[in-house]
């Protein structure tokens, strides 16, 4: 993990813990609601952070490499699944059964990875609107300060 990943993964849970005790110890409605926006602001960056994690630890390549058929330990897991079915039901179906635990396997880790990049994808798109809102934000201030136009 990098450095600023290793500091992050400390800091904001820490963030989050020490507003959680603001909140607790509040003696106001407003202290209470500053506790809780520096606490939203703290856990939520620890959602893109834990997914840069697993994209760190677990690349695609890597998860995908046991699912060839010619792989030891996808060999190993089928015989342990088919044999598992076979215990528990029709010998016949033991081995549709096993594949079928494996191929949802598959589509979980695509689905999960399908799911950290379009964060990621709204992740760039919201950084790429915030200067376009803050440019929006700019003209209709002029307009303002102009006054209406007459038809």
């Amino acid at each position: 993990m990098r450095g600023a990943q290793e500091e992050t993964r400390w800091v904001n849970p820490g963030i989050v813990v020490a507003d959680s005790a603001v909140c607790g110890a509040a003696f106001s409605l407003g202290m209470i609601i500053f506790g809780r926006v520096i606490q939203g602001a703290g856990g939520g960056v620890l959602v893109p952070l834990s997914q840069a994690v697993f994209l760190e630890s677990f690349p695609p390549a890597l998860m995908v490499s046991h699912l060839t058929p010619y792989d030891p330990a996808f060999q190993g897991w089928l015989q342990n699944l088919q044999g598992f079915f076979a215990s528990h039901g029709d010998p016949v179906a033991a081995l549709r059964e096993a594949y079928a635990v494996i191929y949802r396997t598959l589509i979980q880790q695509a689905t999960l990875w399908a799911y950290i990049e379009n964060f990621r994808f709204l992740a760039y798109l919201s950084l790429c609107g915030v200067p376009m809102a803050l440019l929006f934000k700019k003209a209709v201030r002029k307009k303002v300060a102009r006054g209406p136009v007459a038809d």
